[in-house]
């Protein structure tokens, strides 16, 4: 017998004996429904359906018996829910099942050579999801759901993929055994897996998890129908259905669009109970695979007896035939209860399903006191998970959360969350939620956080966080240091403690938001791996430090704002996305007051993106090294490092590859920044400084073109921002560039004909350039000012990867008709071919892997721009029908550059209806469908006032702002 947990109870001191637990709970929800319906009854109006089946008895006795026509008054199945069907022998062109195929996925393993005549799979199909009321052969019990194919024999690999593709009801009626492990783990995911009953006991050791459901047969009598006189005979069947008559058996559907009998078939037993969980989850998508096992054996008749008489031999079944109707019934009722646990050392192995709030408690003190939970915890929509002063909560398992729902650590209390390297524990989003809201750690501000190996616990102490081996993912503030469930002032609770090491997050707006703080910040990250929007944010803290972690982030890796924070050994990969936003790291105002200590940033990789590094304000007052960024390497960055605004930094060491700016520094005014030892190549500017950036100086840096071929390329650009006699700044840099009075600068031009050195732009003012004007890398007169010549030795130049990289390439948009851009844009992609196939060939971070992996970057973004530009070559001579062919695939940016020609060309009515049939993925995208229809709208009608609906849509643009 299965421990499963039909429904959590409130206010229990620790956790009660599970079969007890769920005795208990079952006979208290039967007792709350018993006043508002009879279960035992018929509904009152089943519908009639025409679907003549194979004969008299066919489908309607049978599926009346399950009360499966009573099911339909509930519901008619949501279309959404996609049982996904494991068998071979698929008729998808069969007029029964036109339009709910959703998606098949085949593989080596049909047997296209055996009798193309047996379609078993097309059966299989036809008792989840026939379709009803049509006049074609039978009708499915799952109403509308729809139905995905694998034809493909039984295998974990198979059945793995299909929970990892996020089908939450796999049915399975052939092939070889399937692991226990792998069927516990595609539950984790909350995939109900239903098993047609065989005889040999081919399912052995899935018995006993909850969420696995048998199903065997029975004759019109309701007695035991043995499968094909198996020896041995089968066990632990868990619920039936009704299929095999006295004068023919069940009807199926068959090949070309025809139906007959089915002998003895729990294939199609197993199609019916996968229809019925359909119709379950359509009303409640929230249910666990383990709940979903619950409510249909509790709501099961008695076991079936033999055709004899005799009882079935002990072991054989759990319960009997299956009742639809009362089971979606209990599905759409199923009630809200809060619980409490309290900690004792306890470990929970039983799958967990709490519909309300639950509170961990100590009440014991003055020592933590473990929960440890090893197996699945699952929480409904809106409801939170608190972890109380003095618990110190294990999870090893895997934590499932609703919408709205947050993990709450308390002050004083500790939320570890580690697994094996094998099985790596997860918080996630539950089966009915697409995002949940993420941890919450309180904290103090104004006292230090306690060590996370603490023992004893102070409710003032700020609550411990510490993930090892874990995922954490569809969060919306994957881990969060600000206690929204605190009421507004609720500062004093900012700064709690975290501690990650070996952490995937996953597809999370947010993954960790650190909020000010007053005292030095102990968290740290480490081995980490970001994947989503933004990866961290900082608001007035220090120094978290950063080690040996990878952003796969689409906007920001990090982002801060008067913080301060160490990061080092990095990788920011800002090349993943079309998005031409990504910036990796984004500090604004460094500095200012809150955050006193410096960031270092060392080491690290930027790989491609809109900015490698940016920082934007800060004080007068900040000292040299606010910011230290040394060692680094970025490559194909538009600007690698942006500084904007008063401050200062010092650029030690770096590699700059393949930027349009290397350094972009803008109105640092008289602050002390140094550019010193860097390597510069392939560029477009090696460094740009515009209007007043007086304290600037480079010194001992390398600038390399000699693969670059650009003759307009200048290593230093000055920019004044306008013309002699403007109201706009004086572009100036320091008055005299050099090591000291005496010693050159020791920057290393590499000589090409016709480049100039220095560039400069708008009114900009003097100053002393010192050099050597022996044999070397400079060999040739500066064009600046005012120069004055010194004859000390040059630095060596020197490079973190072993020497300047350039790839040659060149992006030519010359191309002058559309046939013209399609052959070039077939050209470029066979390169881009040749390019990522090269780049898997090459060492790691070696130097012919960063020569391909900036080549990538360099031939997808003339690619897009050969794009946009054939859209609007294919708008200028209204060739709309391609326009529309060659953008269906594409990405939403592509598709957006659609409507805006669109729109420019007055093509009012096709731009709007060609912006609501692009599907949209997030709020950004959502936002600019919504923005660019009401531009349409005033373009047609100057005077179009919004409804009120829909300027509650339009006054929420933007609403994705980093706070």
């Amino acid at each position: 017998m299965k421990n499963n947990i039909l429904l959590s109870v409130s206010h229990l001191t620790k956790p009660i004996n599970l079969t007890f637990k769920r005795c208990f709970i079952v006979f208290i929800f039967l007792s709350l429904l018993t006043s508002r319906l009879d279960l035992k009854a018929q509904c009152s109006n089943p519908p009639a359906y025409n679907d003549p089946g194979c004969g008299v008895f066919f489908p309607n006795n049978a599926f009346n018996v399950m009360n499966i026509p009573c099911a339909w008054t509930v519901t008619n199945g949501d279309p959404n829910v996609v049982v996904a069907v494991f068998d071979r022998y698929f008729d998808v062109d069969h007029r029964d099942l036109a339009g709910k195929i959703e998606k098949m996925h085949y593989s080596d393993d049909c047997n296209p050579n055996e009798d193309p005549t047996v379609t078993h799979g097309t059966a299989s199909m036809g008792a989840i999801a026939a379709i009803r009321n049509n006049g074609e052969c039978v009708a499915g019990a799952g109403g509308d759901i729809k139905v995905a194919g694998f034809c493909r024999v039984t295998s974990d690999e198979g059945v793995l993929e299909a929970a990892n593709l996020g089908y939450k009801i796999i049915y399975l009626a052939t092939g070889l055994q399937l692991s226990p492990a792998v069927a516990q783990e595609c539950v984790d995911k909350g995939a109900t897996l239903i098993l047609a009953n065989r005889g040999g006991n081919i399912w052995n050791g899935l018995d006993n998890i909850p969420g696995v459901i048998k199903v065997g047969l029975t004759y019109h009598d309701g007695t035991f129908d043995h499968y094909i006189n198996s020896d041995p005979l089968e066990d632990d069947i868990d619920v039936f259905t009704v299929g095999s008559w006295d004068n023919g058996g069940s009807c199926a559907l068959r090949n070309g669009n025809t139906c007959s009998e089915a002998y003895g078939s729990t294939s199609l037993s197993a199609g019916f109970v996968a229809g019925v969980v359909g119709l379950m989850r359509s009303v409640n998508p929230c249910l666990t695979p383990a709940e979903i096992e619950n409510i249909l054996e509790s709501t099961a008749g008695p076991i079936p007896l033999q055709p004899n008489g005799d009882p079935l031999p002990p072991g054989v079944a759990e319960h009997g035939i299956i009742n639809a109707y009362e089971a979606v019934l209990m599905a759409q009722n199923l009630p809200v209860v809060d619980e409490v646990w309290t900690a004792n050392g306890q470990t929970i192995t039983n799958q967990t399903h709490v519909t309300g709030n639950l509170n961990l408690i100590n009440q014991t003190g003055p020592n933590f006191k473990t929960i440890t939970l090893e197996s699945s915890l699952f929480l409904d929509n809106n409801e939170n998970l608190i972890v109380n002063n003095g618990v110190h909560f294990i999870v090893n398992g895997n934590i499932l959360m609703g919408e709205n729902g947050k993990i709450i650590v308390k002050r004083g209390a500790k939320l570890e969350i580690g697994g094996e390297f094998e099985k790596l524990a997860t918080i996630s989003n539950n089966n009915c939620s697409p995002v949940w809201d993420g941890i919450i750690i309180e904290g103090n501000s104004n006292l230090h956080q306690p060590a996370p190996d603490i023992n004893s616990y102070n409710i003032q102490n700020a609550g411990i966080l510490i993930i090892n081996n874990a995922i954490i993912q569809n969060a919306r503030n994957a881990i969060s240091m600000n206690p929204t469930h605190i009421p507004w002032p609720n500062s004093d609770y900012y700064g709690g403690y975290l501690s990650a090491n070996n952490v995937k997050f996953i597809d999370n707006r947010r993954s960790v938001e650190f909020m000010k703080y007053n005292l030095q910040d102990k968290s740290s990250i480490t081995n980490c791996e970001f994947f989503g929007e933004i990866g961290t944010s900082h608001w007035g803290n220090y120094v978290v430090t950063y080690s040996n972690n990878t952003f796969n982030t689409s906007k920001f890796g990090i982002y801060t704002i008067d913080a301060a924070f160490n990061v080092n050994n990095c990788e920011f990969n800002g090349d993943l996305f079309d998005s031409d936003d990504y910036n990796g790291i984004t500090m604004q105002y460094t500095g200012v007051g809150s955050a006193p200590d410096q960031s270092i940033l060392s080491s690290n990789q930027f790989i491609g993106g809109r900015k490698g590094i940016e920082k934007i304000g800060g004080e007068i007052t900040d000292s040299l090294l606010a910011v230290e960024i040394k060692n680094n390497i970025f490559l194909g960055q538009f600007k690698a490092v942006a500084v904007d605004g008063l401050g200062s930094s010092l650029l030690d060491n770096n590699d700059f590859i393949g930027n349009k700016w290397g350094n972009y520094i803008t109105r640092l005014g008289d602050n002390q920044n140094l550019a010193q030892r860097n390597d510069y190549s392939s560029y477009d500017f090696g460094i740009s400084a515009y209007g007043d950036c007086s304290g600037f100086n480079f010194i001992n840096n390398c600038f390399s073109l000699s693969n670059s071929g650009n003759d307009r390329s200048p290593a230093v650009n000055v920019n004044g921002f306008g013309n002699p006699g403007g109201n706009q700044a004086i572009g100036k840099i320091q008055e005299i560039i050099a090591v000291d009075d005496e010693t050159a600068a020791g920057n290393c031009f590499e000589d090409y004909p016709g480049w100039n050195f220095f560039s400069f732009f708008g009114p900009t003012e003097e100053f002393t350039y010192y050099y050597r004007d022996e044999t070397g890398c400079r060999r040739r007169p500066l064009l600046v000012p005012t120069v004055r010549v010194n004859n000390q030795e040059e630095a060596m130049c020197t490079s973190n990867i072993g020497g300047p990289i350039n790839t040659g390439f060149k992006c030519y948009l010359r191309v002058t008709s559309i046939e013209q851009i399609n052959a070039k844009l077939t050209q470029l992609n066979a390169e881009l071919i040749i390019a990522n196939d090269s780049l898997q060939n090459s060492v790691y971070h070696s130097v012919q892997w960063y020569k391909w992996r900036l080549k990538i970057m360099q031939l997808k973004n003339c690619i897009k721009n050969l794009k946009k530009l054939l859209i609007k070559e294919y708008s200028n001579e209204k060739r709309y029908n391609e326009l529309f062919s060659f953008a269906s695939n594409e990405s939403f940016e592509i598709k957006s550059h659609v409507a805006t020609q669109l729109i420019k060309a007055a093509e009012y009515t096709m731009a709007s209806n060609y912006l609501n049939a692009i599907t949209a993925v997030g709020e950004e995208e959502e936002d600019y469908i919504n923005s660019q229809n009401y531009l349409i709208n005033k373009l047609v009608d100057f005077n179009f006032q919004l409804d009120s609906a829909s300027k509650i849509i339009y006054l929420s643009l933007h609403k994705n702002c980093i706070p």
